[in-house]
């Protein structure tokens, strides 16, 4: 993820509703920018959107937990990715990690099936061209 990203995801979740002019201001960028970057966000179901504001994912949706100390989750499912091997078979239980860990595997291996126990990880990576899932 690149540093504008976690940035402004930052800021959304800790201030829950953003305005895009105020997220533009504060990071020192144009509207346009922070306007894609938040698209990019959305796209991954990190933030909603709603015209001129950038608005926090329910605090009780797996989403917002996903997007809390996203940073430090994507370090951990990177060197977690790092123990599977192309081919492999691998169970990943539910739970914000593992999602980071599973859409990690099917964009960094090849013929990697996942098995898993949530409805959630199976959707999250189930579009990805790569995923071979079992729920």
């Amino acid at each position: 993820m690149k540093k504008r990203e976690l940035d402004i995801l930052n800021i959304v979740t800790k201030q829950e509703s953003v305005e895009v002019s105020k997220l533009a201001e504060m990071l020192g960028v144009s509207s346009v920018t922070v306007r894609k970057t938040l698209d990019s966000l959305e796209s991954r179901k990190l933030i909603r959107r709603e015209h001129g504001f950038a608005l926090a994912i329910s605090k009780d949706d797996i989403n917002n937990r996903l997007a809390v100390n996203y940073e430090i989750k994507q370090r951990i499912g990177r060197e977690a990715a790092k123990t599977v091997s192309n081919g492999e078979t691998v169970m990943i239980e539910s739970g914000s990690c593992c999602a980071v860990l599973a859409e990690r595997l099917v964009n960094e291996k090849q013929n990697v099936t996942i098995i898993t126990n949530s409805a959630f990880i199976a959707d999250f990576i189930r579009e990805k061209p790569s995923a071979k899932v079992i729920l």
